[in-house]
């Protein structure tokens, strides 16, 4: 077995265990270097007009990609703000789901190629959060 292979076989074991059930994923207006050992309360949430976390649940089993990850993606998430009353400058975003009972942890984390400014009924933010073990993490569509 390759070790592609095996991060693939745990990364589908963990989905099958449900695992990555109830995740949300959230955005930050924080800007830092992201720690391997991130915790919720790292990030500055987002709090522009008409916010909200959103619900992501997982989509399919692991593919493997070109870099040597397993990946699992999520369903497609949006935000959007309601009015301009609160504007935020957005660096990222950050999934987490309540892992074995023990409260919410990170479990796929990262920041946009730039900051999106989320001031207006206009302003909007479409990704697929994706998770990846292996060498990297990122998001389709942000």
């Amino acid at each position: 077995m390759t070790s592609t292979e095996f991060l693939r076989q745990t990364i589908n074991s963990l989905a099958d265990a449900d695992e990555f059930n109830a995740v949300t994923v959230h955005l930050f207006t924080n800007d830092f270097e992201i720690p391997p050992t991130v915790v919720p309360g790292d990030f500055d949430e987002a709090d522009f007009t008409g916010y909200a976390e959103a619900d992501a649940n997982k989509v399919g089993v692991a593919w493997d990609d070109s870099n040597g990850n397993a990946i699992l993606s999520f369903v497609g998430v949006h935000f959007q703000p309601t009015a301009s009353t609160v504007t935020n400058v957005v660096v990222g975003w950050w999934a987490q789901a309540n892992v074995d009972g023990s409260g919410p942890c990170v479990i796929a984390c990262g920041k946009f190629p730039s900051p999106v400014t989320m001031a207006g009924v206009a302003d909007a933010i479409d990704m697929v959060p994706l998770v990846a073990i292996g060498n990297t993490i990122g998001t389709v569509g942000a």
